[in-house]
């Protein structure tokens, strides 16, 4: 019952029976060779402006590269882990259209964690065993006192690699609680310049609000329930709104490094646009009230 009302709702509301967001989706059927290698590229490692999978947590790719160099060795569950970790990083990155304004565009790949947490139980076992049988090797050096050297230096040699693999791995773990620390911090700060951004802008039921920036339009958060917002693309869209809709009052949002466009179509409109610029605000927006009559 309320799948189907769901579905209702977003055919009346968008024609679509499973909402906007998978309409957006379809853009990766779109397939463009550059543009999905840039996409891979950010999703798995780092690109636009964002860290991926890897680049969150580079110690993923150590496990999975130190158990495919014992290949031999891995046991055929920890082999089929391997191979369905790989398989869905593949899937993930084709499929998904990661075309997100959000710096985390690894969600996509969250559940992929799970795996290498597994393969590290993995890796504590074999320490196990290898403890276990340097101690016995110890024992038999102390009361038999017959124990050939060429063997202790392998038993050295396996130590040492051991260390280096777990610092290795130790200095990548804090890497990534670094970073995913960092990260909390600077949401916590986008955060806060949200909040500064909504409460600046002056929202008002009866006029309709028009960015032509995605990175603003993406700031107005739970005021799209509330508030008409439209995203445009180029100045003559503006224009033609307003030819249509004379005597509404609308209100332009713009970065303020940019032209204002109220300028540029003023000559559009002779004597027939009221502009207000309303009082600057403390956030890098321009906020322009304009009328056509």
């Amino acid at each position: 019952m309320i799948f189907s009302i769901f579905i209702f709702y977003n055919f009346i509301n968008y024609g679509f029976l499973l909402g906007p967001r998978i309409i957006l989706n379809k853009t990766i059927t779109n397939f463009d060779l550059t543009n999905k290698v840039s996409d891979i590229q950010s999703l798995l490692f780092a690109g636009k402006g964002r860290l991926g999978f890897l680049g969150y947590s580079p110690w993923y790719l150590f496990i999975f590269l130190l158990f495919i160099w014992k290949w031999k060795k891995t046991s055929q569950y920890v082999k089929i882990w391997i191979l369905t970790f790989v398989l869905n990083l593949i899937l993930v990155s084709i499929f998904t259209p990661n075309n997100s304004n959000i710096d985390w565009g690894s969600r996509y790949l969250t559940c992929s964690v799970f795996i290498p947490l597994l393969l590290l139980s993995e890796i504590k076992i074999s320490m196990n065993i290898f403890w276990s049988f340097r101690k016995n090797s110890k024992f038999k050096k102390t009361y038999e006192n017959k124990v050939e050297l060429p063997k202790i230096e392998n038993i050295e040699i396996k130590e040492n690699y051991k260390k280096i693999i777990l610092f290795g791995l130790l200095i990548l773990i804090l890497y990534s609680i670094s970073v995913n620390f960092k990260m909390i911090q600077l949401m916590r700060k986008i955060s806060i310049q949200l909040s500064e951004i909504q409460s600046e802008i002056p929202w008002d039921n009866s006029k309709i609000f028009i960015t032509s920036k995605s990175n603003i339009a993406n700031t107005f958060g739970l005021n799209y329930f509330s508030q008409t917002i439209l995203l445009i693309k180029k100045p003559k869209d503006l224009i033609q709104i307003l030819q249509l809709h004379p005597n509404e009052r609308f209100i332009l949002i713009e970065d303020k490094l940019d032209k204002p466009w109220s300028e540029s179509i003023r000559n559009q409109f002779v004597n027939k646009l009221k502009i207000t610029i309303i009082k600057s605000p403390k956030v890098h927006l321009r906020f322009t009230e304009i009328q056509s009559r």
